[in-house]
Order: structure tokens, then C-alpha cells, then sequence
């Protein structure tokens, strides 16, 4: 059908509940712009289906007929149709190698993708982009898997009452968990063992201060990246709180000519003359986010190998979780 607009289920995880459009959005589409939507039912959508049937749209699991199709996440090759419109995030733009043989099939069927990554506006700047969210709920999902970390290994901590982010009906459910999280940290602490929890954020954009954001809900104190490292061996360390740190491009990788001292705008434009220095600062920490944009001219943050010889020794390592919320496989982690 002309001018069909469908709104897809999500298919790529259990835990995606997002939805490319909302209700009172799909509602001014049907009823002030004249334009027929159609839903597929999804029972996991964070938008309950009768919500989208009150706003006036159809519900039916048949896209075909639809000329433009919205999702949030990777839309598998199969599942495409010919001449047909797609908006979602395809994340191929870097030429990532999972995802090549969607942007083939799309080109075999001549679609139209409208990439979610790439609307923009006069001066280059995305649109369209979760930033924020993307913290909040990679925080979430890192502080809860520290917490289930420790109990693979026995100890229990106040983070062991986390759940993971899509458990959650809103963020401000999460925070309540949160609150009481907090609550246990100040009044209980850590068990002495597993001092001091730190967590280090690479980054400082949108994502970090989505990150940080949650961390501020709980007890915690800001060290600087040289600070961290001496954390260890103070008599003064305390169990009440986290240790947050905050890693800059110059905490992060320093120039191949170990006499140039570091120099932002040559790093941005001529990163192959750098290399990793972040080694020496993993072994002090409890969780390393990655926060930070990605692309294959620059050095990675954390290695393979460099994670291997972290882990060969017979104790257990402070490091326990890394949260990569940059999400490029095989990238910056």
C-alpha cells in the first residue's frame, strides 16, 4: 500500500525494548498527517500494543504491503523485503564486517536505507542518537554485572541486588534500586577483599555523562587517573564508596616519540603517531567503561594479549568487568 508507514518487532535481542516511533507520534501520523501506520505485536516493546491501536494504528505481523518500515536495532538479510524503505541503525558506516551482508542485501532488493547514524544536520551534526541513554543504561548494566561478577566468585555485594537495564520499566524504577544500592554501600560497605571498587570512564561526552550520571546516585569519590593508581596501597582507602576517575585522550595514549609531549589537535589529526598507554593503569581498576568513539586510525584502548598476560598469573585480577559502551566489535576494546 503508497504510503504505508510499519513499525517493525524487534528481533535482534531479548532485551531490546525500544520502539522507533511512539504512540502519540504514530497518533499525529493517522489522524493530522492522514498517513496509515501498522504495527508488528511485540510483547516486550516498552509501548504496550493497545497503546498503538488507541493511537490508531493497525496491528498485524505482514509488512509487505508497507512502503517505509521503522526499526531501532540491525534488521537480519532475510527478513527484507524488495523496493521497500528502511529506517534503523544498520551500523555499516565504519564498514563493519558483520553487518556487510545486510547493506548487500539491501542493494540486491534496491531499497532505500535512511540510516538512523547518518541524519544530520547543515553543519554534519547527528540527529538522531541515544548519547545519553546509551550511558544510563550501559552503567546500569555494567554496575549489575560487577555485582554478579563478585558472586561467581563468592563475595557478596550491595550490587548483587541490581538487576540489568532492560529489567527495569522506566529509569526511574532503576534508580529506586539504586537508592537502596547506595544506602548499603554507605552503611555496610564492600567486603575488605575486594578494595578499592574503582571505576574508571574513558570518555566525556554525551555517553560518559550518561555514565557518570548514574554513578553520581551512588556513594563515590572522584580521583584523578595518577590518584587511582595509589589508591591500592592507602591505609585510608574506604569501603563506603566508589572510586570514580575520568580518562582524557592524554591519560589514554601518549605520542611514538616518547620526547613530544602530548598535543590534542595533532592526536585528532595525525593519530597514527600515537600508541596506547593505558596498560600500566588496568590492573587498578574494578571496572573500565569505554565510552569513547572509535575508528581504526586511532590505537585501541585495551588489547587481547594485554588482557591475556593480565589474567596468566595464578591471583585473581582487580579488573573484573568491562562495560564498552562504544559497542564497536572488535574496535577500541
Amino acid at each position: 500500500m503508497a504510503g504505508l508507514i510499519a513499525i517493525r518487532n524487534e528481533t535482534k535481542s531479548r532485551w531490546e525494548r525500544r520502539a522507533p516511533l511512539t504512540p502519540n507520534l504514530v497518533r499525529h501520523l493517522v489522524h493530522d498527517q492522514d498517513m496509515p501506520v501498522l504495527v508488528q505485536p511485540s510483547a516486550r516493546r516498552v509501548f504496550h500494543d493497545k497503546e498503538y491501536v488507541r493511537a490508531g494504528a493497525a496491528m498485524g505481523a505482514d509488512l509487505s504491503e508497507a512502503s517505509v518500515i521503522f526499526g531501532v536495532k540491525e534488521i537480519p538479510p532475510e527478513l527484507l523485503q524488495p523496493k521497500t524503505a528502511y529506517m534503523f541503525f544498520s551500523h555499516v558506516i565504519k564498514g563493519q564486517p558483520g553487518n556487510m551482508a545486510t547493506l548487500r542485501r539491501l542493494m540486491e532488493l534496491e531499497c532505500t536505507l535512511i540510516d538512523y547514524e547518518k541524519v544530520t544536520d547543515d553543519q554534519g551534526r547527528r540527529l538522531i542518537f541515544f548519547g545519553r541513554f546509551a550511558g544510563l543504561a550501559g552503567m546500569i548494566d555494567t554496575l549489575w554485572a560487577l555485582g554478579q561478577r563478585y558472586l561467581s566468585r563468592g563475595i557478596e555485594t550491595p550490587l548483587s541486588r541490581l538487576r540489568p537495564a532492560h529489567a527495569y520499566d522506566s529509569l526511574d524504577d532503576a534508580r529506586q534500586t539504586l537508592e537502596e544500592v547506595g544506602r548499603l554501600i554507605a552503611d555496610e560497605g564492600f567486603p575488605r577483599e575486594i578494595l578499592p571498587v574503582t571505576i574508571g570512564v574513558a570518555g566525556y561526552g554525551n555517553v560518559a555523562k550518561g555514565a557518570q550520571e548514574i554513578l553520581a546516585d551512588l556513594p563515590h569519590r572522584v580521583v584523578t587517573p595518577e590518584e587511582l593508581t595509589q589508591l591500592a596501597a592507602s591505609p585510608a582507602v574506604s569501603a563506603h564508596c566508589i572510586y570514580t576517575t575520568t580518562f582524557k585522550e592524554q591519560d589514554l595514549v601518549q605520542s611514538l616519540d616518547p620526547t613530544t609531549p602530548f598535543d590534542l589537535q595533532d592526536y585528532y589529526q595525525h593519530p597514527e603517531g600515537y600508541r596506547s598507554s593505558f596498560d600500566p593503569v588496568l590492573p587498578h581498576l574494578s571496572v573500565l567503561v569505554n565510552a569513547n568513539y572509535w575508528d581504526k586510525r586511532y590505537p585501541r584502548l585495551v588489547t587481547l594479549d594485554r588482557l591475556r598476560t593480565l589474567f596468566a598469573g595464578g591471583a585473581n585480577p582487580h579488573l573484573q568487568v568491562i562495560g564498552d559502551l562504544g559497542c564497536d566489535i572488535g574496535g577500541n576494546i
